[in-house]
């Protein structure tokens, strides 16, 4: 296994052309990269360097990207508001579909790549002609933003889903659409399994969810109760973490989860401390905060669902504090946190040598175990 660290900012999708080995990938950096998975293939830990082909032109983020299957031609949309194309081939933009007025966050294009589907914040699915490069028909379906589009095997049915729970199932002849089902929570991904007639819907919620569709035409409106109204199967996932609170003394963090539950961890020795149960967060904050001043050392990140502590080239070293007051010894001298967390980190990579001053080599004893990190802690 082998990370590629080409892009410099979060990456928000990718897109597979089946039929000549290469994938797209864009992101916040605002930039698509173009990559051969067979030269990815060859990779190993100690031999990742790979080039790779650039389209470079957007202006804003990249939230939905789609190729089709010889890998012809790409399509990207994002913040811009409007739809890029691109011959993948040679990195070079053929063009622009304008009619949204929001995120571009859905692209589906159909397997000969006649024919787009785009979905937005703005609430709309809109099917576009790419030979015409215009668009053919709009869906006014939704309330709230499209985050998500599958498409049914054959070109002939699509669905839509996205902030407001709600999957539409839409005809690509007729224009008709149908309210197909309600989720638990915002629609995040779609993935039709066409050999059993059936979905799979994740969600903002911890659960992934399988739904069979009819097998009779529907005769529902979009205005109806829903066609379907309970999943066929569920894959139960754990509760992740929603939001986390540095606290005063800049070693623990207060986390919550999706169910409401409070977690408390430290950071120097990068595990849980104690698992709080159902709480008040500001009450939980207030009563364990202390009346100190220690500097910001790092920064508490829970956008995948766990805990993640980034470190700041700037702030890292910010937080000096005396030995005598941190843990009520003798010790007059001061112990840097950040630097306690490298060198944990990089314990079983580099040797940091130890320090001359019996002073110093006194404080760092008393922090070793307090500032043990476990083998399997990840850190990139």
């Amino acid at each position: 296994m082998s990370s590629l660290r080409t892009h410099r900012d979060y990456v928000k999708k990718l897109a597979y052309a089946t039929d000549k080995d290469i994938f797209a990938s864009g992101g916040l950096d605002r930039r698509i990269y173009i990559w051969d998975v067979c030269t990815l293939k060859c990779l190993t830990t100690n031999n990742n360097t790979v080039s790779t082909a650039i389209c470079d032109g957007h202006k804003d983020s990249i939230y939905s990207l789609s190729v089709t299957p010889d890998g012809s031609l790409l399509v990207s949309g994002g913040t811009e508001n409007f739809i890029r194309m691109w011959d993948p081939r040679a990195c070079t933009k053929t063009g622009k579909l304008k009619g949204h007025t929001e995120n571009v966050k859905a692209l589906v294009l159909s397997p000969d790549g006649t024919q787009l589907l785009s979905g937005s914040t703005d609430g709309t699915v809109k099917l576009w002609s790419m030979g015409q490069q215009r668009c053919i028909a709009t869906y006014r379906n939704h309330t709230q933003g499209v985050w998500t589009i599958a498409v049914k095997e054959g070109w002939n049915k699509f669905y839509s889903g996205g902030r407001e729970a709600t999957l539409f199932e839409s005809d690509l002849k007729t224009c008709e659409s149908s309210l197909l089902l309600k989720e638990t929570g915002s629609i995040l991904d779609v993935v039709v399994d066409n050999d059993n007639n059936s979905l799979w819907i994740g969600t903002t919620k911890t659960s992934v969810n399988k739904w069979e569709l009819p097998s009779v035409k529907s005769t529902h409106t979009t205005t109806d109760k829903p066609l379907i109204s309970t999943p066929a199967a569920t894959i139960k996932g754990g509760d992740g973490l929603k939001s986390a609170i540095v606290l005063s003394d800049k070693q623990h963090v207060i986390c919550t989860d999706s169910s409401g539950n409070g977690f408390l961890y430290n950071v120097l020795g990068a595990k849980l401390v104690k698992e709080l149960g159902k709480i008040d967060v500001k009450e939980e904050v207030n009563a364990r905060n202390k009346q100190e001043f220690i500097p910001n050392w790092f920064s508490a990140d829970v956008k995948t669902g766990m805990l993640t502590i980034c470190l700041d080239e700037n702030d890292c070293y910010s937080a000096w504090v005396c030995v005598k007051d941190d843990l009520d010894g003798n010790n007059d001298n001061k112990i840097n946190y950040g630097g306690l967390i490298i060198q944990a980190l990089l314990q079983n990579w580099i040797c940091t040598g130890a320090p001359n001053d019996p002073s110093e080599q006194e404080c760092r004893a008393l922090y070793s175990k307090q500032c043990a990190l476990p083998p399997h802690t990840p850190f990139a």
